[in-house]
């Protein structure tokens, strides 16, 4: 089946096509999938997550990663299948539903689809160690379950593609052929389909982090004049030489 042109894709239980041919002759795959649209699934969302949301396969809520996302990178599939799993695990909250994030890629855009928590609304945390693992918990009683792969579970016999994938020990020449990177990511995603949960692994844990983040007082930066949120320091950071950007004349 296919939905607005583009190939579905294959998320549980059924067949991944290599993609479809356009108009144009270009070969769409789920790779080069880009929303017109935004589809926010989450904003609704209510803890642990929404009546709508548990009635939706994980095919269907996969696909609307992707729309969010733009693409779909093996690392979404593999984040859908994370989130669902923490829900699962964790069940109802008493109070407002929290996680944290442990990378900055592909996992948290999984996060902010399929619960309430967004960056935006301050209820994902973002802590980059580097690491494919996530957190969801309650928020009063900082108690919760962390989902992340168990290397373990995956020996290189039984998922070459998905374990070159996760040490990035993949071909280097997927980096500058898209077509490849294509052909390398349907192999992945096939191999986490075939998996499911039995790469990850689970701990309940209690979280560090204050029930809300501080707020800082706002004040007009010394150099620039723009209010910014200021931790004491009367100049703003992109004023003390350390801004990402540098102003054009």
């Amino acid at each position: 089946m296919c939905r607005g042109g583009q190939a579905r894709f294959k998320a549980v239980g059924c067949r991944q096509p290599l993609g479809k041919v356009d108009e144009k002759g270009i070969l769409q795959t789920p790779g080069r999938i880009r929303r017109q649209k935004p589809t926010i699934v989450s904003s609704n969302l209510t803890p642990c997550y929404k009546k709508t949301m548990e009635s939706k396969n994980l095919d269907d809520i996969i696909w609307e990663l992707a729309e969010f996302h733009g693409s779909m990178p093996p690392g979404l599939v593999i984040g859908a299948y994370m989130v669902d799993y923490a829900r699962e695990l964790l069940g109802e909250t008493k109070g407002k539903l929290n996680a944290v994030a442990e990378t900055r890629h592909c996992l948290i855009d999984a996060i902010q689809v399929m619960t309430p928590c967004t960056m935006g609304n301050k209820y994902l945390w973002l802590v980059d160690y580097g690491r494919f693992a996530l957190t969801l918990y309650d928020r009063d009683t900082k108690q919760g379950i962390r989902v992340y792969i168990d290397m373990k579970k995956i020996p290189g016999e039984n998922y070459p593609e998905l374990y070159a994938f996760l040490l990035r020990k993949r071909d280097p020449e997927i980096l500058n052929d898209m077509r490849l990177r294509e052909i390398s990511n349907a192999k992945v995603i096939d191999e986490v389909n075939r998996a499911k949960r039995d790469i990850l692994s689970y701990q309940k844990v209690e979280v560090k982090f204050p029930r809300k983040p501080e707020m800082l007082p706002s004040i007009v930066c010394r150099k620039c004049s723009e209010p910014f949120l200021s931790d004491g320091a009367g100049i703003c950071t992109a004023c003390d030489s350390k801004g990402y950007y540098t102003q054009l004349k």
